[in-house]
């Protein structure tokens, strides 16, 4: 799998206009690519723009901030929301064995953060288990440990 991502970078701030995913084969022959389009305008210095790709199940998987009202809007096809500074929900991208992307919101508790930047570049514990780094605000105190994703 390639993923990739157009960003715009202009004076202190950064935007996305697409994430690109794509299938080859052994031979290096590609089977599928798939443009998924985002709206999302950061900081540089203080959001982050990023996104992380892993397989489960082997199926490319990708996990990005965004918010919640675009998840209608891409199941839709419809016209995004610009993304500005938070509140992010995580979003993760699943796609089938022909590039056919789905999407929706991860699962976890409402007072939960997870932050895609925390993310490690190998999160897998299995082929089908990810442990994500979060944190979680009791009071002044934010306390952090870890969730764990099962793809069954």
């Amino acid at each position: 799998f390639l993923t990739g991502i157009r960003r715009n970078s202009g004076g202190t701030s950064m935007s996305e206009s697409y994430l690109f995913a794509a299938s080859f084969d052994q031979a290096g022959e590609q089977e599928w690519g798939t443009m998924v389009p985002r709206a999302l305008v950061a900081s540089k210095s203080d959001e982050d723009a990023g996104y992380r790709s892993f397989c489960a199940k082997d199926k490319l998987m990708l996990l990005v901030p965004d918010k919640e009202e675009n998840l209608a809007n891409y199941t839709s096809r419809g016209e995004l929301k610009k993304v500005r500074k938070g509140p992010y929900i995580p979003l993760v991208i699943g796609f089938s064995a022909t590039g056919e992307a789905s999407f929706a919101k991860f699962g976890a508790p409402a007072n939960y953060s997870l932050w895609v930047s925390r993310l490690p570049l190998d999160m897998s514990i299995s082929n089908a288990t990810f442990a994500i780094p979060c944190s979680k605000k009791a009071g002044k105190k934010e306390i952090s440990g870890m969730l764990f994703m099962d793809f069954k």
